[in-house]
């Protein structure tokens, strides 16, 4: 740490030697595509679930309940038929030929959609939400049209500045509403910490060894991103729990009770349950997805004698 801010040199350093070295022998090739494709898969669960489980940190819905999968279920459900009815009918496809690079760029967009609502308590019908979204897309002018692969041309280092500044952005429009007495950039920092600091820890272990320095830095961004909203949750709850409970009181008071139960540590604490267990759905899944089809065995002959 330097000063009050986060020092991101543990996110710079991932990308000072990231060019990746050319593969040349068929078991480099084929270790750099498996690394690619668990990277890849994890990423599409982090961006495409994000949403869900900062609503379910956002009610303050107990980790166990989301560590089995059913809480799951419902939401992911939703978001995954609001996908694929929105894309069918802005692709004028039939759903059998929606593949899956169709399907992804609404797919995070789907599960805001489903969240907003599920953090209301409100009922939605999937094919009239589908249906209307649809229509408003296919009315709008072309001159919003935004082409998602022109990102690819963005250099790494400014990729990760990118990431930093939006994670910092996040985390202060919190901070700046409620400090619980104890500084805006003390909690600022202490919330940079864990976010940055979990996100540059897990990154490496969720790779296979023969991951490069690129791919740690790029899985990097999405799990600080990701984290970062699951933080701003977890923060803007306790917050408002905070204010409603202490409403009233004295400033002595206030200050004694903020003292004694030091809700940002509650705070960071729940952060960490929360990583842990949107990380470990994040690598099952990829495990699940990377995995190649298992070959049939020939069955064996036997030879008459």
């Amino acid at each position: 740490m330097t000063g009050t801010g986060f020092d991101f040199s543990a996110m710079e350093g991932m990308s000072r030697s990231t060019s990746a070295s050319t593969p040349n022998s068929a078991p480099e090739v084929n270790e750099r595509d498996e690394t690619f494709r668990v990277k890849v898969s994890m990423q599409q669960f982090m961006n495409h679930n994000g949403p869900i489980f900062k609503a379910f940190a956002y009610k303050g819905i107990e980790v166990r309940e989301v560590a089995d999968g059913n809480a799951l279920i419902a939401p992911t459900e939703a978001a995954a038929n609001l996908t694929q009815l929105v894309t069918k009918a802005i692709l004028d496809k039939r759903q059998s030929d929606l593949t899956a690079k169709d399907l992804s760029f609404f797919r995070t967009e789907a599960a805001n959609w489903v969240s907003e609502r599920w953090i209301r308590d409100e009922d939605y019908d999937i094919e009239k939400a589908a249906a209307s979204i649809a229509t408003a897309v296919l009315q709008a002018g072309k001159d919003w049209d935004h082409d998602p692969y022109k990102d690819d041309r963005i250099s790494n280092d400014a990729s990760l500045m990118m990431s930093a500044a939006g994670v910092t952005a996040k985390l202060m429009k919190q901070v700046e509403v409620y400090d619980f007495r104890l500084g805006r950039n003390e909690v600022l920092k202490t919330l940079l910490d864990a976010v940055i600091g979990t996100a540059v820890q897990v990154s490496s272990d969720m790779l296979p060894r023969a991951a490069s320095k690129y791919d740690t830095a790029n899985l990097i961004q999405t799990v600080s991103r990701n984290f970062a909203s699951i933080m701003e949750a977890i923060y803007e709850r306790k917050a408002r729990d905070v204010v409603g409970l202490l409403q009233g009181r004295k400033t002595e008071q206030r200050t004694a009770w903020l003292d004694a139960n030091r809700p940002l540590d509650t705070i960071v604490a729940e952060f960490h349950e929360w990583a842990l267990c949107f990380v470990g759905f994040a690598v099952a899944t990829s495990a699940r997805i990377a995995a190649p089809a298992p070959v049939a065995e020939t069955p064996s002959r036997t030879v008459s004698r």
